[in-house]
């Protein structure tokens, strides 16, 4: 994959703040299974979030404000 198609990465300070949330909130959204960490190639336990993602994940109406369980139930359409 050349440079140019490859995903831009956020730390996790930087996808809460993109998000609008604090990092214990992101990490509650994470541990929700409603945004998906990436392994950072190279660095133990490091986490890394897709732009993308995060920006998908930040366009939701509520999710700074929701639960994690409510907009779970959401996502699955419960």
């Amino acid at each position: 994959m050349s440079p140019d198609h490859e995903p831009a990465l956020l730390t996790e300070e930087a996808a809460a703040s993109k998000c609008g949330i604090s990092r214990p909130t992101f990490r509650r959204w994470i541990a929700a299974n409603c945004i998906e960490p990436m392994m950072a190639p190279g660095a133990a336990r490091s986490k890394l979030y897709r732009l993308e993602d995060i920006e998908a994940f930040a366009r939701t109406a509520d999710a700074a404000r929701s639960t994690p369980s409510a907009f779970s139930a959401r996502r699955s359409g419960t």
